[in-house]
């Protein structure tokens, strides 16, 4: 509940955004059920465009982990409309290249403006758990107490200068750079930063910078953006995958590739690598379909399985879904 409060109340603009495109899925499975594939379609492309609208929004790494939600949301919307479809593979490749362009990760302008809020919110916090001790039975408590609120801005200062070269060193390192899997807390340590922090600011409670604002002092965001960055980058490499396989099932009798390297030329100029661990996506044929997955941002093959399975997981996954009963005819 604090978690929603703080939702509806910090993160307005992500809320709305949230509650639209839940209610957009809703109306795009009902339109499946009933057949009106166009129409499910269309509500598709309203989801993008929401994400894109979102997306100029994006301020903090709380916000930016919020829209690649929504993108994962319209892509599993697309996904489940074309695998009920039955469009040909002409049909396919139009709707995938329709949407390319709405499927483009951050840019550095982007990067650069997030990563300058949260430089911001750190130093913001600073300000507000640098206390300092009141002691209410000094006789001259007045200027007792300003002589500490004077010592304690000083204290904020050197935390400020020391943070401020920290963060530009960082910045400069992951553009310089793409870190290697693995690699991610030397980007952004957070846990430096905060030493600092605690070391000239005196503090009782090391803050977390708000992406993580429910209080938890023993979890920073050192390699958190970049995950955020890995899985928006998974999640439109699953997308194109999934799509190129629909086209090749079309063109193959109702059979998928033994290997998503029969993808490459026709459906596929280049087959991307897994995000998270630099090598091909996980690849099976099913007798009801295929199931495609990433390793997820722990980077252990956990064959599939998510957080919502027994036992859990944190591959990213992409299964062909059953049909056990007859679909509706499309109704246009």
């Amino acid at each position: 509940m604090f978690e929603e409060m703080l939702i509806n109340s910090i993160l307005i603009n992500d809320d709305r955004c949230r509650a639209m495109v839940r209610n957009l899925q809703v109306r795009i499975r009902y339109r499946l059920a009933i057949g009106e594939i166009d129409k499910a379609w269309e509500d598709v492309l309203v989801l993008y465009r929401l994400a894109e609208h979102h997306r100029r929004a994006v301020w903090n790494i709380e916000s930016a982990s919020w829209h690649n939600s929504f993108m994962k949301g319209a892509n599993g919307s697309a996904e489940s409309v074309l695998f009920h479809s039955g469009w040909t593979f002409d049909e396919i490749s139009r709707k995938v290249e329709g949407l390319l362009p709405l499927q483009q990760p951050f840019r550095e302008n982007e990067i650069r403006t997030i990563l300058r809020n949260e430089r911001l919110m750190l130093l913001d916090h600073m300000q507000h758990f640098s206390p300092i001790e009141v002691d209410i039975a000094n006789p001259n408590f007045g200027d007792w107490f300003w002589q500490k609120n004077f010592e304690a801005s000083f204290r904020r200062g050197y935390a400020m200068v020391e943070i401020n070269q920290s963060f530009d060193k960082r910045e400069q390192q992951f553009f310089d750079g793409v870190p290697k899997p693995g690699d991610e807390k030397d980007f952004f340590d957070k846990h430096h930063l905060l030493v600092n922090f605690a070391w000239y600011g005196q503090i009782k409670v090391i803050p977390v910078i708000i992406g993580h604002f429910l209080g938890d002092s023993r979890t920073s965001s050192d390699d958190w953006f970049w995950k955020i960055l890995q899985g928006q980058q998974t999640e439109i490499s699953l997308f194109r995958l999934v799509f190129a396989l629909e086209a090749y099932r079309h063109d193959h009798d109702g059979t998928y590739p033994a290997t998503l390297e029969d993808l490459r030329g026709r459906y596929l100029a280049e087959i991307p690598l897994d995000p998270f661990s630099g090598e091909a996506f996980r690849y099976e044929v099913e007798p009801s379909g295929f199931l495609l997955y990433s390793v997820g941002p722990n980077g252990i093959d956990d064959k599939g399985r998510g957080n919502g399975d027994t036992p859990k997981g944190d591959d990213i996954r992409r299964r062909m879904p059953i049909i056990d009963r007859p679909l509706p005819t499309a109704r246009g």
